[in-house]
């Protein structure tokens, strides 16, 4: 499993909201990087999700390639987001605000 953010480029592997399993902290914000060789797909999927359910407090936003690159979802609450799959690479980033904390997540990927 990963630190608070960073780039991840090995076959597969995990990464989860700081704290996991535990809570994560407040004003946390964290930015993962999944990066595929070319002609290959990125995947991320979601193993357990729990969030504060107003995307304006608590979120997680996936974009393609990078942190303009198109959006594919911003998710909050606990409905666990569908799998993620892009061509060349996956941006992720995690933030929670100072009003609360909830369970987190943690996500697999696979390039």
């Amino acid at each position: 499993m990963t630190a608070c953010g960073g780039n991840l480029t090995s076959e597969h592997g995990s990464f989860a909201s700081p704290g996991y399993p535990n809570s994560y902290p407040v004003n946390a914000e964290c930015v993962w990087v999944i990066t595929t060789s070319p002609g290959n797909r990125a995947q991320v999927s979601f193993q357990m999700f729990d969030l504060e359910n107003n995307c304006a407090e608590d979120y997680v936003e996936v974009r393609r390639d990078n942190a303009t690159g198109p959006l594919m979802g911003e998710y909050c609450g606990n409905t666990i987001p569908s799998n993620l799959t892009a061509s060349h690479s996956l941006w992720v980033k995690f933030r929670s605000s100072d009003a609360g904390t909830a369970g987190g997540f943690i996500a697999d990927y696979s390039l």
